[in-house]
């Protein structure tokens, strides 16, 4: 599975919840990538990818 960068200024969440979560995530310093289906994942120092988090609009 492929993972990119979460882009705070161009992914757009998918819904009201995946936003809050998002939105959540980020205010506890958790770094956040999306796979190649949309779904974003909090990873950890060591490149591990750990919890769902939400989903954002796929363009």
């Amino acid at each position: 599975m492929e993972f990119r960068a979460f882009n705070q200024n161009e992914d757009e969440p998918a819904n009201g919840w995946s936003g809050e979560m998002i939105r959540d995530a980020l205010s506890r310093g958790e770094s956040l990538v999306v796979d190649q289906n949309g779904d974003v994942w909090t990873y950890n120092e060591w490149g591990h990818v750990c919890d769902y988090v939400g989903k954002v609009r796929c363009l």
